[in-house]
């Protein structure tokens, strides 16, 4: 079933599911989408590299970003200065392999993850107004949880289910037509979507907007395990 609610409520849910001996396993008040991400986090992010960026133009087509080999890191540096130009240009961005971005992010990805047989990460989606198109009727392998954390964004989730006899690439490379509506709104901020896997859905910006994604992917189908989300502390 697809629906939408607030991410309050959502979170409430999960929170008091993941129970251990009449104990919540987690001793930390209930967060709200303000506490979650900032703009200023996404600017973090780019400035010191701590996610992979993509950028989408008004065609929905990615654009390539210049990058460079760092002497002391194995990761690819990519360039800032043309991500900023080119968000500001009116732009839409992606950003994925957040799952460290701050506290509370990796809090609710502990959450998830204790609930659900599935490991996420924390996508970021935005623009600056209603030209910063995102992707057109698409799927994604993974389950989805969309939080609204600024602005306005018009979703419309389609009945039609894509094959996993084909790579996502692959499927998301062809336009699709004569797609099926099934559920459609508006999200403002601190509400948040359920989005199956592989139904094809799209995002449409009302303005500016700034979102979290979080990716279930579950681990039936991998043999990675969740990354460590325990926070630790010097004992001396």
């Amino acid at each position: 079933m697809i629906d939408s609610t607030r991410f309050e409520k959502f979170l409430n849910r999960v929170y008091k599911e993941c129970i251990v001996n009449e104990h919540s396993i987690y001793e930390k008040d209930v967060i709200t989408p303000n506490e979650l991400l900032t703009w200023k986090d996404v600017e973090n992010v780019i400035n010191f590299n701590l996610g992979f960026v993509d950028i989408i133009d008004n065609n929905s087509n990615k654009i390539d970003i210049p990058a460079l080999n760092y002497f002391w890191s194995s990761r690819i540096i990519q360039s800032k200065k043309s991500i900023f130009s080119l968000i500001n240009s009116g732009n839409c961005f992606s950003i994925t392999q957040c799952f460290y971005l701050n506290e509370n992010i990796n809090y609710l990805l502990s959450l998830i993850e204790s609930k659900f047989d599935v490991i996420c990460d924390a996508h970021l989606y935005g623009g600056l107004d209603t030209s910063a198109n995102s992707f057109r009727p698409h799927i994604d392998i993974p389950s989805n949880f969309i939080i609204q954390i600024d602005g306005e964004t018009h979703w419309k989730i389609y009945k039609n289910i894509a094959s996993d006899m084909f790579p996502q690439e692959q499927i998301n490379s062809m336009r699709v037509s004569n797609l099926e509506l099934d559920y459609e709104v508006v999200l403002s901020p601190g509400d948040c979507i359920y989005i199956p896997p592989r139904r094809f859905h799209e995002a449409i910006p009302l303005g500016k907007r700034l979102s979290v994604s979080i990716p279930a992917a579950s681990r039936k189908y991998s043999n990675a395990l969740p990354v460590d989300r325990c926070l630790y502390e010097f004992t001396k």
